[in-house]
């Protein structure tokens, strides 16, 4: 696998680990649970705001959402 696909793989990993871990305990407070969520949207949308405003940014990251799911299974049949 291309070290790239590789480190890009652990940083989802890394990152699926710290929001399950954030959302242990929130899951029975529903405020907590939303307010976490609106931070979370609020620190996405600062890190990135022309993904956040512009009118094809929803399509634009299904695509991008697309070639990556392509790639990774391109990278899982031939390892």
């Amino acid at each position: 696998m291309d070290p790239a696909w590789r480190q890009h793989l652990e940083a989802l990993n890394r990152f699926n680990a710290w929001e399950d871990a954030q959302l242990r305990g929130l899951r029975e407070d529903y405020a907590s649970a939303l307010a976490w969520m609106a931070e979370a949207w609020d620190l996405a949308r600062r890190l990135n705001p022309e993904g956040w405003t512009s009118a094809g940014a929803g399509d634009e990251h299904a695509e991008q959402l697309i070639r990556i799911h392509k790639a990774l299974e391109r990278a899982r049949l031939n390892p």
